[in-house]
This record gives structure tokens, sequence and C-alpha cells, in this order.
């Protein structure tokens, strides 16, 4: 599905995305571009799931634009992280325990595995912090919430995330008649 600066949830609603400024960080002082931020809905069920990619227009200045490809990771990625750096680290202590007759390690390897994994977690998360002004690293404008009607999947609802707040407020000033009746939804940070 492609939405562009005005998209068609039903029959008559549509919303629109503010274009004066930049949707990360914010500022109106250096001009914006707009981008397609490539924006994907992912839903699990028990055996597979299903995926709606978004293609958002939006406004980024030249420092932000990077952003507008970046998707934020959600928790099943960051423990598959950890999972790896786990693993890693407990095969290194266990052969390195075994190569060596005194025992450095001790008894637990594990233990120190996962405390080293968790403290490398950390390191990584460090590097995907947002720099200058930026709100988000990752994109700026998220979908939360997707209400879908059963039979169809036609969208009947659709909920925004907002990193940026003067972005958010933008956003809900200039569509008001939709989030009153319950198509849109925001959230903030």
């Amino acid at each position: 599905m492609i939405i562009g600066g005005r998209a068609h949830i039903r029959e008559n609603v549509q919303f629109i995305f503010p274009h004066d400024f930049c949707c990360n960080c914010g500022t109106d002082k250096s001009p914006v571009s707009m981008i397609s931020q490539d924006t994907r809905v992912t839903r699990y069920f028990l055996g597979g799931g299903s995926e709606i990619t978004f293609h958002l227009v939006l406004p980024f200045c030249r420092f932000c634009a990077a952003s507008a490809n970046r998707r934020p990771k959600g928790l099943l990625s960051w423990l598959l992280v950890y999972s790896l750096i786990f693993g890693s680290f407990a095969l290194a202590l266990i052969l390195l325990d075994q190569a060596q007759g005194d025992s450095l390690i001790g008894s637990h390897p594990l233990v120190i595995a996962a405390a080293f994994a968790a403290a490398s977690l950390v390191a990584i998360l460090a590097l995907f912090r947002p720099s200058g002004l930026q709100s988000s690293y990752f994109q700026p404008v998220r979908i939360f919430k997707l209400r879908r009607e059963f039979l169809s999947g036609a969208i009947k609802g659709i909920g925004f995330f907002f990193t940026q707040p003067r972005y958010a407020a933008a956003f809900q000033r200039l569509n008001q008649v939709a989030i009153s009746t319950g198509d849109i939804f925001v959230k903030g940070s």
C-alpha cells in the first residue's frame, strides 16, 4: 500500500502530514526534502504472519534524511542479537576453560557469558542514539496500530507514533476531524 501526502483509509477519510519542517529534529531553519519513508507493519500469527508496507512521504532536513531508511528494531530483533552474542561468548569461554588446565573462569561460564553479552548489547544500543537535535536515530514516524476489517482486510483505522513532539502536534492540528472520528490515532513521545 502506498501512502503519499494524503491517504484514503476509507471513503471520505484522509490524513495529511505537515511538510514545512523536519519530522525528526523539528527544525524549520534548514530546507526540507520530501522523502518516502518505507514503513512496515508486521503482524505475527501462530504459523506465519502478514506484512503491509506504507510509503509515507515525510519532510526531512539533510541532517535527518538518513533516518528515513532506518527501521526501528523490535524486541525480537534485540533478543536475537543478544542470543548471538551470548552464544559466541559462551562458546569462547567454554573452549578457553577446556584449553587451560587451571580454571580461570570457574564453574559459571554461562553466567559470565550472559554478563558479557548484556554489556555488549548496552554498548551496541549506545551506537543508535540520536545525534544533535534528532528525536530518533530510527524512523521518526511509525505505525503502532492498524485496525482492519476481519474478512476483507480493509483498513478501518491507523495509529501513528511520532518521536518529534512538535511534528505530532502539527499532525494533530491538521487531522482533527479524522482523529475525532477514531479513524486516526496519535501517540507521541
